[in-house]
């Protein structure tokens, strides 16, 4: 492992944070090229669906070998090598002349994207000592948060000046700068000598200390990531039920993000004040209501309520992955984190296929509904969850 030197943690967080603002951004910036490749390739709604499933698929294989691999070779180098990996998709995706090369260029995007979460959050959580660790975990996940709402809007407006092509290009360019600028960064505040370990310091497996209650937090973690994305499936179908015009949807989409990425930042601070129980009770709980709110409010209302369900719809992550370091040991978080975040990302990409169906069998607001009940079920999990510190 690599170990910080003193002062250094606000740097190693600047250098995480935009490293997730980066992958997290151009992650969902394929939603905006999606329907141009499909006009330009003459692609299914089939093929265009499986560059996205294969792009989080991709991320979702890499993130626990990687984070075994980075206990030998370190954080710093394997998170500059995937950022690179990245724009190398990118750059490929470029070039691309058809569904193949596509798929290929996300793919590798994907891969390179899968070293972000595990390693930086256990960087972050490492140089951030306890409670702190969850306020820093915040300032950490708000960055992706805010890339998500700021790099596709970037992409959509250098399409509109250069084509998609081009700006392609550019994303990778910027990404492999964004590697070069993380390597040197975390190469200066960080010693590159590894801990000295031996048998009875590290602990064999997982290294995880807690087991009974990394096993709730991870099952809390998959209802929260189920429901947050089968809500955002669901969302956009629910504005145009009310009467929204299609082409304002968008706008209703970026104020969930817009307090999604608020959620995620003051949440963070939350936890540290509250503790994790708390927060993940009171963010589930008003998810639930917010959700149920939106059902039964007409769309005047809605507008007004979408940026608060963004806030705690994405806020009580923030808490969860703080505490995903809690109960591992110190010198196994990068594959504690590995795991952890594989559980959540699958569950991301399972939900919408679960949701998709029971919406196609029964009324929109009815399963709207039971998005929310399912959301509340994180509630008792959460009160069974014990302090590492009891």
């Amino acid at each position: 492992m690599l170990s910080s030197r003193r002062g250094s943690s606000r740097p190693i967080l600047a250098s995480c944070s935009t490293a997730h603002a980066a992958h997290d951004g151009l992650a969902e910036a394929l939603l905006v090229l999606l329907p141009l490749w499909a006009q330009a390739f003459g692609l299914s709604l089939t093929q265009t669906g499986a560059l996205k499933s294969a792009f989080y698929a991709a991320m979702s294989a890499g993130q626990i070998p990687f984070g075994l691999a980075s206990e030998r070779l370190g954080e710093r180098r394997l998170l500059a090598l995937g950022t690179l990996g990245t724009a190398v998709g990118w750059l490929l995706l470029a070039e691309a002349d058809g569904f193949r090369a596509l798929l290929l260029a996300v793919l590798v995007a994907g891969l390179g994207s899968s070293v972000q979460h595990p390693l930086a959050s256990s960087l972050v959580s490492r140089v951030h000592r306890g409670d702190r660790a969850r306020a820093a975990l915040g300032v950490y996940n708000f960055a992706g948060d805010a890339g998500k709402a700021v790099v596709p809007a970037l992409l959509a407006v250098g399409i509109g000046v250069a084509g998609w092509r081009m700006s392609s290009w550019s994303c990778g360019v910027a990404m492999a700068v964004v590697a070069l600028g993380v390597h040197l960064s975390l190469q200066r505040f960080l010693s590159g000598e590894k801990t000295p370990e031996s048998p009875t310091a590290t602990p064999p497996g997982w290294g995880i200390t807690h087991r009974r209650d990394f096993t709730l937090l991870s099952a809390i973690a998959v209802i929260d990531a189920s429901s947050r994305s089968g809500f955002l499936l669901l969302a956009p179908f629910l504005m145009v039920e009310k009467g929204l015009p299609v082409e304002q949807v968008g706008f209703g989409v970026m104020l969930i993000f817009a307090g999604g990425a608020a959620g995620k930042f003051a949440c963070g601070f939350l936890a540290e004040r509250l503790g994790t129980v708390r927060t993940i009770v009171i963010t589930e709980v008003a998810t639930a209501l917010g959700i149920v709110a939106a059902v039964a409010a007409p769309m005047s209302a809605l507008w007004v309520l979408l940026a608060p369900i963004g806030l705690a719809l994405n806020g009580t992550s923030s808490a969860l992955y703080a505490a995903a370091g809690e109960f591992a040991h110190e010198k196994r978080q990068a594959r504690a984190f590995g795991l952890f975040y594989t559980v959540t990302t699958v569950a991301s990409a399972a939900a919408p296929i679960a949701v998709g169906g029971l919406g196609d069998a029964m009324d929109l607001a009815t399963v709207v509904a039971l998005v929310a009940a399912w959301t509340v079920l994180a509630t008792p999990l959460a009160l069974a969850l014990r302090s590492p510190q009891r």
